[in-house]
């Protein structure tokens, strides 16, 4: 039975990458019945099972190999280097980068495999297990996450291409990427891809022109999550009405998650958007619904937390509610629906809320959610929908809405056509992976 080795950020407990995820497994599963489909799951939020597909640590590994975990020795005596303890770790990892590789290669030609560490050994018996290697997208290809998100991708995409295995990538978004290795290592990685589709509109694909990107089939289509079903309505307002709140009174939608790793800004913007929600509030005579897509099981902020820090900032907290049920993908997907406008601070349920055709605003901070607001946005011709913090100021906020509902119509028969040509165009990953499998079969398999 042929095999897809599946990468994607299922189980990370956040529902806009899950929904990616499981949009691209149930595309994969629908095309390729008769396919087994392996998904790398991040060890540390592993799932007990995910039914109708096997689970593989790949990624963990290849992370792992590439960043070992050191002690707090290890971290004292690096700083105590200052400058000479920089230098030894950039060439550590340089160095540990060279000799997986050089064992991938040397394993894929002559069937020998020199280390007897059990984690390269399951890496390569994984890498060699697999028929075709689906990367779904996400982020993570920037200068945030750089080694256990772009590099640890590479890593994987170049160990395949040494097995001579077919590569495909989708609905990725890239940047900011400013590290002159990572840019490097893209572009010599990419040249083994066989399909990459992009997420961000103009955004990634500047990227990859700056850098020279060359030989894979680069498209860019828009987020793979516009493929999961949404839950029925009737179940978004059930959602709605266990919060407290009527869902058939005006609802205006709110997911707050507060970008940034400073104490004084986060108290900041927490103070800002509840300004706006409070002026929101009295413009528009609208209900306030906090709509959590993030949780963490192992007690950090998530969504909730947030929420409820903006909510006891709010002049007229009695006017919101927060979910504090923990709200499936499908179903964080159908809450939009019920609401009449909505304001997000971070990516997916801004497609959510878009892809529901409900006029929305986007608040950011940062070059990174700078990067995906923007890129979304762009599809729709909406760019101005997106508002910097600083700049998210309660009279801003309200005449862009008012322009949105002054235009309606135009509105929702625009973002109906978006949706449309996103959904259809993200199936081109998969209809190339099964043109790709078909092929390593040579036939002897039906698909």
């Amino acid at each position: 039975m042929p095999k897809i080795i599946l990468i994607s950020g299922y189980g990370h407990y956040n529902h806009g990458d899950d929904a990616q995820s499981l949009s691209v497994m149930h595309r994969l599963r629908q095309a390729l019945p008769n396919v087994e489909i392996s998904v790398a799951i991040n060890h540390s939020y592993d799932h007990d099972e995910i039914p109708g597909y096997t689970r593989n640590r790949l990624v963990y590994l290849v992370t792992q190999l590439l960043m070992p975990e050191k002690s707090r020795l290890h971290h004292r005596i690096y700083r105590a280097l200052g400058i000479f303890g920089i230098l030894y770790e950039h060439l550590s990892k340089r160095f540990r980068i060279g000799s997986l590789l050089v064992q991938g290669w040397l394993y894929a030609r002559t069937g020998l495999l020199c280390s007897l560490n059990k984690d390269v050994r399951e890496v390569f018996t994984i890498v060699r297990s697999g028929d075709l290697l689906y990367i779904s997208g996400g982020g993570n290809w920037n200068d945030i996450w750089l080694w256990g998100g772009l590099m640890a991708r590479m890593m994987v995409v170049r160990l395949f291409h040494y097995f001579e295995k077919p590569i495909v990538i989708s609905g990725q978004g890239i940047g900011p990427l400013r590290n002159r290795f990572g840019r490097k290592f893209l572009k010599r990685s990419l040249r083994y891809v066989d399909t990459l589709t992009l997420r961000d509109f103009e955004g990634s694909q500047r990227l990859l022109e700056e850098i020279g990107a060359q030989g894979p089939n680069i498209m860019t289509v828009g987020d793979d999550s516009y493929g999961l079903e949404a839950t029925d309505k009737t179940i978004a307002e059930q959602i709605i009405r266990d919060a407290g709140m009527d869902p058939s009174a005006a609802i205006m939608g709110v997911q707050v998650r507060l970008t940034t790793w400073h104490t004084k800004e986060v108290l900041g913007y927490a103070g800002s958007i509840a300004a706006v929600l409070d002026h929101l509030i009295k413009s528009f005579g609208v209900k306030i619904l906090f709509v959590p897509t993030e949780f963490k099981p192992d007690g950090g902020w998530d969504d909730r937390d947030q929420s409820y820090h903006v909510l006891r900032h709010m002049q007229y907290g009695k006017e919101a509610v927060v979910i504090n049920a923990e709200v499936s993908p499908e179903q964080a997907k159908a809450l939009p629906k019920c609401c009449q406008m909505f304001l997000a601070t971070a990516y997916h349920p801004c497609v959510f809320a878009l892809e529901a055709c409900v006029p929305t605003i986007s608040i950011f901070g940062g070059d990174y959610h700078r990067l995906r607001a923007k890129g979304l946005f762009r599809f729709y011709d909406l760019e101005e929908c997106t508002i910097e913090y600083s700049e998210a100021t309660p009279e801003r906020v309200e005449k862009l809405f008012k322009k949105l509902f002054d235009n309606r119509e135009n509105f929702i028969r625009h973002t109906r056509e978006v949706n449309g040509r996103i959904r259809k165009n993200i199936d081109i990953t998969i209809s190339r992976s099964v043109e790709l499998l078909n092929g390593c079969t040579n036939g002897n398999t039906t698909l």
